[in-house]
């Protein structure tokens, strides 16, 4: 059986999680896809053939078409945009190198792009957006959406202003919370004022802003706003046919999450249903949990970290049932508190046949001594 690997800290970021379908939450779950290894060096295959490709375009370009050309700005661009960040298995790599390589990319076309159109040109949002979200300094991306926001006032578009302000929120929020949460929800604040009041409630930039604003809403425990948000979400799905389904999937595990924070686990459970019946996992895939809790520390212990690995019964509801040691790295202290941990937990029960079943499974806890 496979083990479930858990962050022990899951926070309310739901737009993230809508982008990467919760992979940073749990990394058991394998969508179907028939001939997945085949599938993945082909994958992998194809971008780097794709990235060769475009340096070499990008290179040929600069010697024809000189360094200041727009041409060269834009096969800039396109390079950037094929560097690979994929290995076999389809597995993402942050921080080979390659996000600087794409930076520079972004910045040589975009100071082509100022010297051919002027710095508050509308040719150049592309490439401050691009610039903004490629860069690991949080003052650099400031300072490159502060510009694109001011390009876009100045074109006196307010949904092109709210879409930049969402951007810039969305970034800085995820990316740079230590140090720029503040002006992040700033701009998130204002673009969802926008959105509110000009989009229809089925637009999908409502929805998105939404899930943003339940990161904002939940943070500071306003819970009632927050669950506001996502049942509107859901509600979505009953009137309209065409939206896509990741949004409900996200709105409902972050109910199941802010019901369980606020002690309303019944509240929790139909949404813990709704997601196990619409998602559709290989019939050898773990329960999928929707809400953790981190184990406590044991007073008196001295080891930095330990892994305690408990077999749990996940019941038709999502309750974790009957949790009993497998293995532990450490002393009955530290299974003590990983069982009283793991029974808090909710899942997405396993569904056969169309209904949910009673289900064995396996979860990993981790103890790490600060």
């Amino acid at each position: 059986m496979k083990h479930q690997q858990l962050a022990i800290s899951i926070g309310l970021s739901l737009l993230a999680f809508a982008n990467c379908t919760f992979a940073n939450q749990v990394n058991s779950i394998q969508v179907v896809s028939a001939n997945a290894e085949e599938t993945d060096s082909a994958f992998v295959a194809a971008k780097e053939q794709a990235e060769k490709e475009a340096q070499l375009a990008y290179q040929k370009g600069l010697a024809l078409y000189g360094e200041n050309s727009n041409e060269t700005a834009n096969l800039a661009i396109n390079y950037a945009k094929a560097i690979n960040n994929y290995t076999a298995k389809n597995i993402m790599v942050i921080g080979n190198g390659n996000e600087k390589k794409r930076f520079d990319l972004y910045s040589q076309a975009h100071r082509i792009l100022v010297k051919n159109y002027g710095e508050n040109s509308i040719e150049t949002m592309d490439t401050l957006l691009a610039k903004a979200t490629h860069t690991n300094k949080s003052y650099i991306a400031v300072k490159n959406f502060k510009q694109l926001i001011k390009i876009a006032e100045l074109q006196n578009i307010p949904g092109l202003v709210a879409n930049m302000q969402f951007e810039a929120a969305e970034t800085l929020l995820y990316r740079f919370s230590h140090s720029e949460y503040s002006l992040a929800k700033i701009y998130a604040q204002d673009a969802d004022k926008y959105y509110q009041a000009q989009l229809p409630d089925n637009a999908v930039e409502r929805i998105k802003s939404d899930l943003l604003m339940v990161s904002f809403e939940s943070g500071r425990k306003d819970y009632d706003k927050a669950t506001k948000r996502l049942n509107r979400i859901v509600g979505l799905f009953d009137k309209y046919k065409n939206l896509d389904q990741s949004y409900e999937l996200n709105a409902h595990v972050g109910l199941v999450q802010l019901y369980e924070k606020q002690d309303e686990s019944d509240k929790a459970t139909k949404h813990a249903l709704a997601f196990a019946k619409n998602t559709h996992w290989k019939n050898t895939s773990e329960q999928n949990p929707l809400y953790i809790t981190k184990p406590i520390y044991p007073r008196g212990e001295t080891k930095s970290h330990v892994i305690v690995i408990l077999e749990i019964t996940v019941d038709t509801h999502g309750f974790v049932q009957s949790p009993k040691v497998i293995s532990s790295e450490g002393s009955k202290a530290f299974e003590k508190s990983a069982i009283a941990a793991v029974k808090q937990w909710r899942y997405a029960p396993k569904f056969k046949n169309g209904k949910p079943v009673n289900a064995t499974t396996q979860a990993e806890l981790y103890f790490e001594r600060l």
